[in-house]
C-alpha cells in the first residue's frame, strides 16, 4: 500500500515521539491509523513542548513539507488548561496538509474535567505503536463530542452515527468499566446520557449533557469559587479575542475588474477547503465593509472572508477576466502560511503587497 505524505509523516511522528520519550497521548480519531483526517489531536506534558517543537521542525524537513507553522491564536488564555498549541504542515504539490493540535486539558465549558496529567496517567500503549487514552476515558469524551455535533447544523449525519456506534460498541463490550468511568466523572448523571444514546433519543441526550455541565459547574463553584470564576472570565476574554480582536483567519480585499472571473477563485478556495488547508471561506457579504456574525465565525476558526474594494490600491488581489490559476493558488497558500509563525519553510518568498491575476 502506497502511503501519502500525511500518512508517512504520522508514522514518523509517533516513532520520533517514542524515541525522544516525550509524554503524550492521542485523544481521538486513531481508528484508521496512519490516516487521521483533518488533524492529530494530542495531549502532551507542557515540560516537553520545547523538545516537541524541535521534533516537529525536524519532521517537516525530513518529510520535505513546504512549510511548518505554529499558530498561537488558541493559546492566549491566562488559564493554561484552555490553551491549544496548533502546528500546521503545508504542501502545494501535491496539495496536502496535516495539523497537530496539542491540548492541555479536557474542558466542560471553561473548566478542566480532566487535566493534562490526569489524561496522561490514563494513557495506554496501542498495539500500533503509539500512546492513546484509556478507551473508557476516550469514549466518555466522545459522548460529549456527540452532544457538540448535534448542535452543529452543518454536521453530516453519518458522522454522528459513526461516533454513536463507537461509543455503543465499547459500552456493550465493557459495560461495567464504562459505567464506572461515567460514575467517577459525572456521578449519577452519566447513566441517563448513555441510556438516551442507546435509545437514539437525541433530545433527551442533549438535556442529559446539559445537566452534566451545569452540575459540574455548581460542583466547581462550591469547591473553588474564586478560581472557577477566574477561569470562566479568562475563557470569555479568550473568546472575545478570537472573535473580535485577534481571530485566526483573515480578510482578503479584492478589486474585481469589470469582466473579472470569480469562478477560478471560488473553485480554488473550495479545493483548499477540501484538502483541509483552509477551514472555510465566505463571500456572501463581500460588498459590505462591516463584518457580520457569520463572517466572524469563519475568521474565528481560521477561515478567509472575501471583501471587494472600489480602489485597486486598497486590494490584496486584483482579479481579472482570466486569472492565472497557479499564481492565485500559490499566493493564497502563502497567505495562509504567513498568517502564523513560520518554523521552517522551503517557500522562495512571501507574497508582495498586491497580486494581479491576469
Amino acid at each position: 500500500m502506497t502511503l501519502d505524505l500525511p500518512e508517512k509523516t504520522a508514522i514518523e511522528l509517533f516513532q520520533r515521539l517514542e524515541d525522544q520519550r516525550i509524554r503524550y497521548a492521542v485523544l481521538r480519531n486513531h481508528e484508521n491509523f496512519p490516516q487521521f483526517g483533518h488533524d492529530i489531536d494530542l495531549v502532551m506534558h507542557p515540560d516537553d513542548f520545547p523538545r516537541w517543537q524541535q521534533l516537529a521542525v525536524q519532521l517537516a524537513q525530513n518529510q520535505q513539507w513546504q512549510a511548518l507553522t505554529y499558530c498561537s491564536h488558541w493559546a492566549q488564555s491566562a488559564t493554561p488548561h484552555h490553551c491549544i498549541q496548533v502546528y500546521r504542515f503545508y504542501n502545494q504539490n501535491p496539495l496536502v496538509y496535516l495539523q497537530v493540535d496539542i491540548f492541555q486539558a479536557y474542558l466542560l465549558w471553561a473548566l478542566p474535567l480532566m487535566t493534562e496529567s490526569a489524561l496522561l496517567n490514563s494513557a495506554q500503549k496501542d498495539d500500533r505503536g503509539f500512546w492513546r487514552l484509556d478507551p473508557a476515558v476516550e469514549n466518555m469524551f466522545r459522548l460529549l463530542q456527540i452532544n457538540n455535533l448535534l448542535k452543529n447544523p452543518n454536521c453530516p449525519e453519518q458522522k454522528i452515527i459513526r461516533y454513536r456506534q463507537r461509543v455503543l460498541d465499547y459500552a456493550n463490550a465493557h459495560e461495567s468499566v464504562f459505567l464506572a468511568q461515567l460514575q467517577a466523572c459525572f456521578r449519577s448523571d452519566g447513566l441517563p446520557l448513555l441510556r438516551a444514546l442507546r435509545d437514539e433519543s437525541y433530545q433527551a441526550f442533549q438535556k442529559a449533557a446539559t445537566t452534566i455541565k451545569f452540575n459540574y459547574l455548581k460542583q466547581e463553584l462550591r469547591k473553588r469559587p474564586g478560581l472557577t470564576l477566574s477561569r470562566m472570565m479568562d475563557r470569555a476574554l479568550d473568546y472575545f479575542s478570537n472573535f473580535f480582536s485577534n481571530p485566526c483567519g483573515f480578510v482578503v480585499n479584492i478589486y474585481a475588474e469589470p469582466d473579472a472571473d470569480w469562478t477560478q477563485l471560488t473553485n480554488l478556495l473550495n479545493r483548499l477547503q477540501q484538502a483541509n488547508l483552509l477551514y472555510g471561506w465566505t463571500d456572501r457579504n463581500r460588498n459590505s465593509k462591516s463584518l457580520s456574525w457569520p463572517e466572524r465565525g469563519v475568521l474565528e476558526r481560521g477561515g478567509i472572508v472575501l471583501k471587494t474594494v472600489s480602489q485597486p490600491q486598497a486590494a490584496k488581489f486584483i482579479l481579472s477576466a482570466q486569472p492565472n490559476e497557479l499564481a492565485l493558488e500559490t499566493s493564497l497558500i502563502t497567505l495562509l502560511i504567513d498568517r502564523h509563525e513560520t518554523l521552517c519553510t522551503s517557500c522562495t518568498s512571501s507574497v508582495q503587497n498586491q497580486e494581479v491575476f491576469s
